[in-house]
């Protein structure tokens, strides 16, 4: 952030306590703003937006920051519990929670991450989080699987094991944190909806 843009905001609402972080939490809230995407979904393809000064500001920049902390410590977040959890699943070895290609249910309710394990009471709104036209927990579901050596790309044809990268277990407690977020942030995208982000 210029200083030219601290001032703008600092004058636009007679407040010199402004930061620029309160500006960067703001502007994080805006562009999490359905109204705000949707109208402007054609100019965010192809060019810098205008951010708009918004009567809402310091409620938008309070949900800016707890969307922000969110997506950021998504590794340490808090995670999903599912209807069929077992909490036995704590004492398991990091072989249990081996994955080789996860699948879900037709309506999403259910990920059978490999043949032990399969989470269940997923609601369909955890889904709705969306990053670049795929859900979060999709990217997470595509992402972790072993792909073949003929399908890598790289010349040394070695197979991606994603196994092998954090061990197994990370890559469980990543998918349950990646539906706690999701779940989550649909609720904060909602909030920070319900706001005007226009004056």
């Amino acid at each position: 952030m210029s200083h030219w843009g601290l001032e703008q905001f600092r004058n636009h609402y007679q407040d010199k306590n402004i930061s620029e972080e309160d500006i960067f939490y703001y502007i994080y809230a805006i562009f999490n703003h359905k109204g705000f995407l949707r109208e402007h979904k054609a100019e965010l393809s192809k060019d810098d937006p205008r951010v708009p000064f918004s009567k809402d500001f310091k409620e938008l920049s309070k949900l800016g920051k707890t969307l922000a902390d969110l997506h950021l410590n998504y590794e340490n977040g808090e995670k999903f519990t599912p209807s069929n959890g077992d909490i036995l699943l704590d004492s398991r070895e990091d072989a249990y929670f081996y994955v080789h290609k996860m699948t879900k249910s037709k309506d999403g309710s259910e990920i059978y991450y490999n043949k032990d394990i399969k989470i269940c009471g997923i609601p369909k709104r955890a889904y709705d989080y969306v990053l670049n036209q795929k859900s979060a927990i999709d990217w997470i579901i595509e992402r972790y699987e072993i792909t073949r050596a003929d399908k890598t790309g790289n010349k040394a044809k070695i197979p991606n094991n994603p196994n092998l990268f954090k061990g197994s277990r990370y890559i469980y407690d990543l998918l349950l944190r990646v539906i706690a977020l999701s779940l989550k942030s649909v609720d904060l995208i909602e909030s920070i909806s319900r706001l005007d982000y226009e004056s």
